[in-house]
């Protein structure tokens, strides 16, 4: 695939726009931690419908092992596929464990979350993960299967690559 790096100082609200329409139609993230001996651990856990401003939400146990990887070492990455459009991305983050009652209930969804948390809302053991993204990696092919193949096929013809996308490095620091 081309690279068109799109790293700059600023923030490009379009490039922005664009991660968070590939992240809401993908919803599930690989989420990846650091365990406590080194090891990248990753899960696969879903992303909360807000409107994407740079953060990104998750429920989770206060139990569970990323809880206590990402208290010790809060640097976190979240792959998406978001197969539809023919898009992959991978965005780089800090993530911190939040207590928010109002956030709980803005983002709470009775159909899926009450199976895991038999408290509902006011489950002691759910909390909040709040990732800070700082930069994405987005890389783009055609939005068909049939577009793809095309593509692919033409590259292989013609020795030229710049059909069969585009990667764009984005910066998602406030």
């Amino acid at each position: 695939m081309r690279s068109d790096s799109m790293s700059q100082s600023h923030l490009d609200n379009d490039a922005v726009k664009e991660v968070g329409k590939h992240i809401r139609h993908a919803k599930v993230a690989m989420f990846t931690t650091r365990s406590n001996g080194d090891r990248l651990i990753s899960r696969p856990l879903h992303t909360r419908d807000t409107e994407f401003d740079g953060n990104l939400w998750f429920f989770t146990g206060l139990d569970t092992t990323k809880v206590g990887e990402i208290k010790s070492n809060p640097r976190v990455n979240l792959a998406y596929v978001d197969a539809g459009d023919g898009a992959f991305l991978s965005v780089e983050g800090r993530a911190e464990i939040v207590r928010d009652q109002h956030k709980v209930d803005e983002l709470w969804s009775d159909a899926m979350d009450s199976i895991f948390f038999k408290g509902g809302k006011t489950d002691p053991n759910l909390v909040l993960i709040k990732v800070t993204c700082e930069s994405a990696e987005l890389w783009t092919s055609s939005s068909t299967a049939i577009g793809r193949v095309y593509n692919f096929i033409k590259a292989k013809i013609t020795g030229d690559e710049k059909d069969l996308g585009a990667h764009k490095h984005v910066e998602l620091k406030h």
